[in-house]
């Protein structure tokens, strides 16, 4: 993880502190993803699929 100094540091941390920090990331990844298509313009009605 880039944020680390090191390696080690994320290899001593325990599984739920590793889990708590990927779902925080991949949180924040979406919500920019999210932020990115709004600012585009792109609504939810553009990415729908056609049901007719």
């Amino acid at each position: 993880m880039w944020q680390l100094q090191d390696m080690q540091q994320w290899l001593s941390w325990g599984l739920s502190e590793r889990i708590v920090s990927l779902t925080v990331l991949i949180g924040l990844g979406g919500l920019t993803y999210l932020a990115a298509l709004l600012i585009l313009g792109i609504r939810p009605k553009d990415v729908k699929a056609a049901t007719d």
